[in-house]
């Protein structure tokens, strides 16, 4: 792939986590996109059956449903550039109770810290909780994709 078309897919994911938080920012505060991504939606569709949760309504389960389906279409696109991401670059911003899921994955498996972070959707959560709001972040995250990819792609003739 060419840097221009990962650089456009990077923009175009920006733009829809934009509007995703800014939709859903409640029900993120509120939950968590790590709980909501690996919660299954039978779950969600009994505890409304309940009445554990309302649901229609902004904290609905119509609305976690709604926000679960985009988070996975998201995630998608996170995927095709997420490559050129180092895991590492995302840990000071990781959550503490997914900073205890990495180390604890890390130390059973006896993997790196990279292997671990892949390990479910912690990249894909920080990235859209921390990263995509924050202008400077943001930029600095780009910066290192195109450092990646020309470390990948360009060879040094000698």
């Amino acid at each position: 792939m060419l840097l221009r078309e990962i650089l456009t897919e990077v923009n175009q994911f920006r733009k829809k986590a934009q509007n995703l938080n800014r939709e859903f920012d409640d029900v993120l505060k509120r939950a968590g996109i790590m709980q909501i991504l690996e919660k299954d939606p039978h779950v969600i569709l009994a505890a409304a059956k309940n009445k554990k949760i309302p649901i229609g309504g902004d904290n609905g389960a119509l609305s976690i449903l709604k926000l679960k389906k985009q988070l996975i279409d998201l995630q998608n696109m996170f995927y095709d550039f997420s490559d050129y991401l180092e895991p590492i670059d995302l840990l000071p911003f990781v959550e503490r109770n997914e900073y205890k899921y990495i180390m604890t994955k890390m130390r059973e498996k006896n993997e790196d810290i990279s292997s671990a972070c892949k390990i479910g959707n912690i990249m894909f959560a920080t990235t859209m909780r921390s990263v995509v709001n924050d202008n400077q972040r943001w930029n600095l995250m780009k910066y290192r994709i195109k450092q990646k990819w020309r470390r990948k792609n360009i060879k040094r003739v000698v």
